[in-house]
């Protein structure tokens, strides 16, 4: 093909750039080259290419996580999460390792974590030959440090009337009397929120006491029933 068509009229030049077979003109790129068959490349691929997007001077950046890469991004605007639909949305509680799981009826499956062994769970002893205007320990418990450990009931019973006290760390929760004309026994309980009981520090000590005023010694027995939670 000529390079100098100055000698040519316009349809002589569309003539000679004009390809009949891919019915189109034949062009280069003539600045940054020399203007010979070379030109420039404009396929672009993923493989041998990359575009940067940007505003001229900052522009997206990207991390690999794994296998995968991701564009680091910040969140301008405020996201409202007041009107989450169930629906549409969908929150998932996980410990990073397992996630809660919701059954078709709306219910959730838990895992029992109350220690149901019977002898661990209640705390019995007696007391015998106890001196009148002495304040004696029926029965103790102490807390284990590993476990929750949550009251729920205690009783007492003895000879005599009496006075009983339920301490946690020496300090009066609770307290009743028995009197002549009634039962000789005291049956204290200790529902706290569902039900559970009344929950004790780790390492707490749980007493129940009894102080009787009458002339001589008398007997008495005590339980400590409460609930060890892993």
């Amino acid at each position: 093909m000529a390079n100098n068509l100055k000698g040519y009229d316009a349809n002589q030049v569309l003539r000679s750039v004009f390809e009949v077979e891919k019915n189109c003109l034949r062009v280069c790129v003539v600045e940054g080259t020399t203007g010979g068959a070379g030109g420039f490349e404009v396929i672009i691929t993923h493989i041998n290419d990359s575009i940067r997007l940007g505003n001229g001077t900052d522009f997206f950046t990207s991390t690999y996580i794994g296998p995968k890469i991701g564009l680091d991004v910040a969140v301008i605007n405020e996201v409202n999460i007041e009107d989450l639909d169930a629906s549409k949305d969908n929150v998932a509680i996980s410990d990073g390792t397992d996630t809660l799981e919701i059954n078709t009826d709306g219910s959730i499956n838990v895992q029992n974590t109350i220690n149901t062994n019977s002898t661990g769970l209640k705390k019995y002893a007696e007391v015998s030959s106890v001196a009148s205007g002495v304040e004696t320990t029926i029965v103790g418990h102490t807390a284990l440090a590993a476990r929750r450990t949550f009251l729920q009931k205690i009783s007492a019973s003895g000879d005599n009337i009496a006075k009983y006290k339920v301490k946690v760390d020496g300090t009066t929760v609770d307290f009743k009397r028995t009197n002549f004309g009634s039962n000789l026994n005291a049956d204290f309980f200790f529902d706290g929120e569902f039900n559970v009981g009344l929950e004790v520090g780790a390492g707490s000590t749980i007493t129940v006491t009894v102080l009787h005023n009458r002339g001589g010694v008398s007997d008495f027995n005590g339980k400590i029933q409460y609930l060890e939670v892993i």
